[in-house]
């Protein structure tokens, strides 16, 4: 839980700071870097659910195992 609530601080915060950017941006360069930013972070989420699941299957195993 600690892990996900971290997680979710720091997306918070990037999100923060990538709309900061953009306001600062001329209005195509702050489209393009607010569709390239949210298209990276597209890719990246996926992946850090998977690591979240498979962290939840290996604790369920561990707990069911260790009785």
């Amino acid at each position: 839980m600690a892990v996900a609530a971290l997680v979710v601080g720091g997306r918070y915060l990037r999100e923060r700071e990538r709309l900061r950017i953009v306001e600062r941006l001329p209005g195509p360069d702050g489209l393009r870097y607010l569709q390239a930013t949210q298209a990276r972070a597209d890719r990246v989420m996926p992946v850090v659910t998977a690591l979240f699941v498979a962290g939840a299957i290996a604790a369920v195993v561990y707990m069911v195992r260790g009785r």
